[in-house]
């Protein structure tokens, strides 16, 4: 009986060792959900339409500014008005050597003008010099009116001003006050000195004139003496040049006015009215490559200048970012965030919409403005009309796409340690880009891979490590391009080799009978050894991923509201008052409806790509912002976090008087339950007596070459990941590295 217990007994214990020898061998059970998701950015095309108006005046080209020179010129209307000769200056007659005195006696000078066409004079030159300047009369230059009797000057003014002259013989200017307008006719340029005192006045005035080689022989001049016009002379004018215009108009098709666009002659035709015209152009498509339009414009009569009302029809292409996320199992959500900027009148936004996509909507400054009559639908086009749009806004577009599955090749799909992974995927159409990931069996990323598609098939391969885990792992295949995107998710197993000789056998046959209870208590220490390591890898990847999920931490007092710390761990600025007093608003609704204002509470809000925590302890609040649903492990943090906060300072939150100084160290207090300084800028301090081990000096290494090729003196944690992905055994490292204070965060 003795000897069938003890058989018995053994045969017990063999059959736990070999159920422990199979337990040890069976495949790993999948950590994970069965869904993955891959957020991919992207830039799109946009299209912005607006229209430019404006006025030139005195022109005889045409420049006008464009915002910048990207633009594309769609449409042009031209109107021009006054078309005519610009100001020339008139040269008269322009040489001579000879000269008459204007002094005592000769109080006038005049010369002969004739108007062939009606002119408007802006200013007189004159050849003169003064010997002495008169002392008691201001004498003028004068355009007066001609007397077809006499032939002298008449006593009608046209225009006046004071004599600019001086002591060197020179061309001198004589501007009216105002322009002169001339019909047809003859006149007289004078220099009228008739306040000089004939006795007393030394003033003496020379003005020179041409006696030989005459442009105008039949020219005359008169002097004035003892009150009246005398000495009549023909052939010796003076020498005077006039600054005009005249006051001729032209219709353009009678002077070849014509424009000149990208290498295109383009004839301006004539208006009902003389020295009017209009050019018109559609579907022009012209891009200047400035940021202005030039269009030069010619014809056969010198010196025409022009105004011109003008209006382009303008549009631009731009590239607005964007992202699709992918999901495994549902559809595709496509985002696009545009940069607007308005630009003149009229002013446009158009987005052409791939076929495949639905449930548009598009929001401004978070609020979904689809269906109003600020959002339109054309054909395939979806247009932002002009009364919505303002610059300083924010913009986003969104819409679906149904998920493209993957044709896959996968010869092997079960694998041994060091053997090679290698298969291939194709896409519906050859181009976008490809991402490969491997998943262990507990769910971590073990490498990842980016390949553009440029053929009808990609491939991919990967070797395994010598000891990977062993059990079921996933190969993620996401495809994108602009306007599609895909995905496809394929098991495969790595199974572990077991071999054994006879002697060794024998040996585990008898190891079993002699120590077969050690074997029993073995196998419940390896059960816990590997939940232990389990758990222990699942933190460290947990705790990695929430602070990384972390964008804003607030610690506030809970009577006043007032924020005691706010840390903000993103580039977008946020005000930590006013998110504390939302969520208290939403915290006093709560409590409220349920009227349990004496409970504790947690508020958690899910708003867009945010997950809002709020939890009351005594006298504070602790509220994080974050873009993941965090842990659990996290949460216990959090509380954690909470007694340490109260053990510190909840004598100064008790009797809380509005000072924040003696809230300093809640930073310390937040840096031992949450570790933010992994999201931190880090700088290396090189340690003087701490010793370093090898796989701590090859994430030193690692480090000081981000930096280096950075040309930076700090370095953030996620560039010591390699592209194979996250490493659980990389941040514990990096942890105790950051224990050592070998590592050390600092405020950029």
């Amino acid at each position: 009986m003795k000897y069938q217990i003890k058989k018995k007994t053994a045969i017990f214990y063999i059959g736990i060792t070999f159920l422990s020898f199979l337990l040890y061998n069976i495949d790993h059970f999948t950590l994970g959900i069965e869904t993955h998701n891959e957020i991919l950015a992207h830039d799109f095309q946009m299209v912005e339409y607006t229209g430019k108006r404006g006025d030139l005046r005195h022109v005889n080209t045409i420049n006008i500014d464009l915002p910048t020179s990207n633009w594309n010129i769609s449409e042009i209307d031209l109107n021009f008005t006054e078309i005519r000769e610009k100001n020339i200056i008139n040269e008269i007659e322009t040489v001579g050597s000879s000269d008459k005195s204007l002094d005592k006696g000769k109080n006038g000078l005049a010369v002969q003008m004739n108007i062939t066409e009606p002119t408007t004079i802006y200013s007189a030159y004159i050849y003169a010099e003064m010997d002495i300047p008169s002392i008691t009369a201001n004498l003028t230059v004068q355009i007066r009116g001609y007397n077809n009797i006499t032939d002298k000057p008449n006593n009608t003014i046209y225009g006046t001003t004071l004599l600019n002259i001086s002591y060197a013989r020179n061309w001198y200017i004589q501007s009216f006050l105002s322009p002169i307008q001339l019909s047809i006719g003859y006149y007289y340029l004078i220099i009228n000195g008739s306040e000089l005192d004939d006795q007393n006045d030394p003033g003496t005035y020379r003005w020179y004139y041409n006696d030989s080689s005459l442009n105008n022989p039949d020219y005359t001049t008169w002097t004035y003496k003892s009150n009246d016009w005398t000495d009549k002379e023909t052939g010796k004018p003076f020498l005077y040049k006039l600054s005009q215009q005249s006051e001729k108009k032209y219709y353009p098709e009678n002077i070849n006015m014509t424009a000149h666009i990208n290498g295109i002659s383009y004839n301006i035709l004539n208006n009902a009215i003389n020295g009017t015209g209009n050019l018109s152009i559609k579907y022009l498509n012209y891009s200047p490559l400035e940021n202005y339009l030039n269009l030069p414009i010619t014809t056969n009569t010198s010196g025409i200048i022009f105004n011109l009302n003008y209006s382009l029809s303008l549009q631009n292409r731009f590239f607005a970012r964007g992202s699709v996320s992918i999901s495994t199992n549902s559809t595709n959500t496509w985002s696009i965030t545009p940069s607007i900027t308005r630009y003149y009148y009229n002013y446009t936004v158009g987005f052409e919409m791939p076929y495949n996509w639905e449930e548009f909507n598009v929001f401004k400054n978070s609020q979904n403005i689809t269906g109003t009559s600020d959002v339109v639908q054309i054909g395939n086009y979806l247009y932002i009309l002009n009364d919505s749009i303002d610059n300083g806004s924010n913009w986003e577009i969104t819409a679906k796409s149904p998920r493209i599955t993957l044709s896959s090749n996968f010869p092997k799909k079960v694998f041994e340690p060091k053997q090679k992974l290698e298969f291939s995927i194709t896409p519906p159409v050859s181009h976008g880009n490809m991402t490969f990931k491997l998943i262990d069996v507990f769910g971590f990323e073990e490498y990842i891979e980016k390949k553009e598609v440029t053929s009808a098939t990609t491939t991919f391969s990967y070797t395994f490590l010598s000891n990977p885990h062993k059990g079921k792992w996933k190969v993620c295949i996401f495809w994108n391009n602009k306007t599609d995107a895909g995905s496809l998710i394929q098991e495969i197993s790595i199974k572990i080799p077991f071999t054994i000789s006879p002697s060794t056998l024998f040996f585990i046959i008898l190891s079993i009978i002699l120590f077969s209870a050690m074997s029993l208590s073995s196998y419940t220490t390896i059960k816990k050894v590997r939940k232990h390591r389990h758990e222990y890898r699942e933190n460290i990847y947990n705790k990695y991923m929430d602070i990384l999920n972390l964008n804003h931490i607030i610690v506030s007092e809970k009577d006043s509201g007032l924020n005691i710390y706010s840390q903000q761990f993103t580039g977008k600025k946020m005000d930590g008052t006013l998110i504390s007093g939302f969520l208290e608003a939403i915290r006093s609704f709560g409590i409220e409806l349920t009227a349990s204002k004496l409970q504790s509470q947690t508020i958690k809000l899910d708003y867009k790509n945010s997950k809002i925590l709020m939890s009351e302890f005594k006298q504070f609040r602790l509220i994080l912002i974050m873009s993941e649903t965090p842990s659990l492990l996290f949460l216990d943090s959090i509380n954690d976090l909470s007694l340490d906060i109260e053990r510190e300072f909840g004598k100064y939150l008790e009797n809380f008087d509005g000072e924040l100084s003696v809230f300093k160290n809640i930073r310390e207090i937040i840096e031992k339950h949450l570790h933010v300084s992994l999201i931190n800028p880090l700088r290396f301090v090189k340690p003087e007596k701490t010793k370093i081990k090898p796989n701590e000096k090859m994430i030193i290494t690692r480090a000081l070459k981000s930096m280096e090729e950075k040309n930076m003196d700090h370095f953030y944690v996620a560039t010591l990941f390699s592209q194979k992905g996250f490493k659980v055994r990389d941040a514990e490292i990096i942890i105790n590295l950051l224990k050592k204070q070998i590592f050390q965060p600092i405020n950029l």
